[in-house]
């Protein structure tokens, strides 16, 4: 819902005392997040912002005698679209001492790693998504207690990363790119004492439609730092650990076994990884 006015947040605020949760779309004013105050059990806040949405930021937290938004102090999980640079969208992290759960996506072209560094107790947090235009490697370190991680896009991460993550005590990593270092996997997966969860989504490679066409068998679409081989090392390793591995990667590879059975029967069932996992 669309708020317009700290009025109209504060009418539905008020007959909305049980909301748990709460989505608001390029508030015009912050200021009007002051009525979340009368929201007492509000867990849950979700938040699409703008360029304005920061600009009006600074000029009610100026008039604010303590400097602070009055914020519900127990909101528990933030959602947050939008470009998160400049000392307002900075400051207004700082209004969420509570969070267990973040998830920030900025399509800019904004360096959100300061944004990171600022939220406040940072080693509460238990599930992080971030979708970012500039690597974030340097900023996942001081969530120390994570046990959800969710990358999205290439360009939030690179292979520097995964030296961070094997430090984590993460049991779930999500991660949706276009890309991967094998590597990186193979180290996460074998250097993770607390690992139990692997789910990846390369697109175009998992989409059989845009991979190469022989005799009318469409192939998954390998890459140079993630191909057939490396795939199939990471389900095997998956297994000796004990990590679930996702079902996409699993099908790319009995999509080669299969055509390569078709080809060469023998070869085909020689090369498959004699290796019983869990998929996800």
């Amino acid at each position: 819902m669309l708020f317009r006015s700290r009025t109209q947040l504060v009418a539905v605020a008020s007959r909305s005392l049980a909301l748990i949760h709460l989505q608001l779309l390029q508030p015009a004013r912050l200021r009007t997040l002051r009525a979340l105050a009368e929201v007492p059990k509000l867990r849950q806040l979700a938040i699409i912002a703008s360029a304005a949405t920061w600009t009006d930021t600074a000029a009610s937290v100026d008039t604010e005698p303590s400097g602070h938004f009055n914020l519900n102090p127990v909101i528990r999980s933030l959602q947050l679209a939008g470009p998160l640079s400049g000392p307002s969208a900075l400051d207004f992290i700082l209004h969420f001492p509570h969070l267990t759960s973040l998830n920030i996506s900025d399509s800019t072209s904004s360096d959100v790693v300061p944004f990171l560094e600022e939220v406040p107790n940072a080693s509460n947090i238990k599930c992080l998504s971030v979708s970012s235009m500039l690597p974030v490697d340097s900023a996942v370190s001081q969530f120390t207690a994570l046990d959800t991680l969710h990358l999205v896009d290439d360009s939030t991460f690179t292979d520097d990363i995964f030296d961070e993550l094997v430090m984590l005590p993460l049991t779930t990593v999500h991660i949706e790119c276009e890309d991967i270092s094998a590597v990186g996997l193979l180290d996460l997966v074998a250097g993770s004492a607390t690992l139990q969860s692997l789910h990846l989504h390369l697109s175009p490679m998992f989409d059989f439609e845009y991979g190469e066409t022989i005799d009318d068998w469409r192939l998954p679409l390998w890459t140079e730092r993630f191909d057939f081989e490396d795939a199939q090392e990471l389900l095997i390793q998956a297994g000796e650990y004990g990590v679930e591995i996702c079902e996409q990667l699993v099908e790319a590879l009995e999509c080669e076994y299969l055509f390569e059975d078709l080809l060469h029967p023998k070869k085909g069932a020689e090369e498959a990884p004699n290796t019983k996992l869990t998929v996800s």
